[in-house]
């Protein structure tokens, strides 16, 4: 497990992010500094590019994947829950997307943004910033409140302290 070249392409990652051991990250990927892939994510720019802004988590078990019409962008203070899927589209800044969530192709999620857990986006669905996204197909419902954005910017400063803890332990040292 680790950072693959493809096609003569290789991840570029800040060295202030945690990798866990048993990440993937392939081909046309750039994370900035503060962020972290947990355990068993699979980021693969292999056919598209792949750019993850700043202090953004993607958790355990998450797939980021591109087709060649469309790359993902992700902006800073994002949280992607476990096991979400992030295919060729783009998600803002301070914007949490739930566990198990799916966003397809061509999908733009705006910022301050809550996706829930399960929801599904389909592809080439635009969500204004400040929604509040639930369901399948997933639609915003409300907008966010201040209390929801409290709620993401927590979660985004847990994982930024969790991240710092992972990359002073011993054993869970980033290699190339």
């Amino acid at each position: 497990m680790g950072n693959y070249a493809f096609r003569g392409k290789a991840p570029k990652v800040a060295s202030t992010c945690f990798v866990a051991p048993s990440a993937d990250i392939i081909g046309d990927v750039e994370i900035s500094e503060g962020s972290s892939v947990w355990f068993n994510a699979t980021i693969r720019g292999d056919i598209n590019a792949i750019k993850i802004g700043k202090n953004v988590s993607i958790q355990d078990n998450c797939v980021l994947h591109t087709e060649k019409e469309c790359a993902v962008e992700i902006g800073d203070d994002v949280v992607i829950g476990h096991q979400a899927i992030i295919h060729s589209a783009k998600i803002g800044s301070g914007t949490m997307i739930g566990m198990g969530a799916i966003i397809l192709s061509g999908a733009s999620i705006g910022k301050n943004c809550l996706v829930a857990a399960g929801s599904v986006v389909t592809e080439g669905t635009f969500i204004k910033d400040g929604s509040v996204v639930m369901g399948v197909p997933g639609k915003a419902v409300k907008q966010t409140t201040p209390v929801h954005q409290e709620r993401v910017m927590t979660n985004v400063k847990e994982y930024s302290k969790l991240n710092e803890a992972y990359l002073k332990e011993k054993g869970f040292k980033r290699t190339e």
